[in-house]
């Protein structure tokens, strides 16, 4: 047989485990639902460890992978962690179409925190929530409280951040080329289709 035409075994495998998984994999946190609570670096008050300010946390690790993640059409979960940064992912994408057209750093802040603080953005274990394949609901009643007052952290958290990313060259314009990710779904999902 002609050598040009034989096949090569090639890594279909390893291609497709290709993606961004959380540093925070083997870290020692309480989980919920199958997201781990990290530790957080936050002025908000909720159920997350404080982390000393010069470390990185799951928000900083979410924003500055958030854009290249958002190409894949698959993900494939290697920790607790990487659920929590599933979610970051989704609330990213619902943070993009906030700000765009965005034209005051101030305007973007109030309308990012008073977007964390809704009731509206489902939860696991809820019908409407796009990764339930994904999440265990919670067990109880107390562990549902406290998903919720750390998804709540999370996204004031994450929200403040993301408008200093966005309006980091110029306080009167949104950046477009973070803004043109909220047209984009995470693994084809977004929280509002």
């Amino acid at each position: 047989m002609n050598q040009r035409f034989q096949q090569v075994d090639f890594p279909y495998e390893q291609l497709l485990a290709i993606g961004y998984h959380s540093v925070f994999n083997g870290e020692k946190a309480p989980v919920i639902s199958g997201m781990m609570l990290l530790p957080l670096k936050t002025r908000y008050r909720g159920p997350a460890n404080p982390v000393n300010e010069n470390e990185t946390d799951i928000i900083d690790e979410a924003i500055n992978v958030f854009r290249p993640a958002l190409f894949y059409n698959q993900y494939k979960i290697k920790g607790e962690a990487d659920r929590t940064l599933m979610y970051l992912f989704l609330y990213l994408i619902e943070c993009c179409k906030q700000l765009h057209g965005m034209t005051n750093k101030t305007e973007a802040y109030r309308k990012l925190r008073d977007f964390a603080i809704q009731k509206s953005l489902p939860i696991p274990g809820e019908a409407r929530f796009p990764l339930n394949d994904f999440f265990d609901p919670p067990k109880n009643s107390k562990e549902e409280e406290t998903l919720q007052a750390y998804l709540q952290q999370l996204r004031q958290e994450c929200g403040d951040r993301l408008v200093n990313t966005v309006f980091r060259h110029s306080e009167t314009a949104a950046d477009k080329h973070w803004t043109m990710f909220g047209k984009r779904r995470f693994i084809n999902r977004c929280f509002n289709p």
